[in-house]
């Protein structure tokens, strides 16, 4: 009976991990722009291209200012050379 206890155990933790996705995905939803609101909405569902996710994230990450996406400092973010805005 140990291995279906383990089962049920890892279960509950995927359910808990699964519930606090969902609880922090409403909460940066709720909290973005409306203009940003579906472009978010698509990458946590993830029907957004990568291109669009990356661009999502940027955004997330400075405020949803384009400005400083553009002008992004975090030369150690992975996706610095995939920012969006870049002339």
């Amino acid at each position: 009976m140990p291995e279906a206890t383990n089962q049920a155990q890892v279960a509950g933790i995927c359910t808990e991990i699964a519930q606090a996705r969902t609880a922090r995905t409403a909460k940066v939803l709720s909290e973005a722009p409306v203009s940003a609101q579906g472009a978010l909405a698509r990458a946590f569902s993830g029907s957004a291209s990568p291109r669009a996710a990356i661009k999502a994230m940027c955004l997330t990450c400075v405020g949803f200012d384009r400005l400083e996406v553009k002008n992004c400092s975090a030369y150690g973010c992975p996706l610095w050379a995939y920012r969006p805005f870049q002339d």
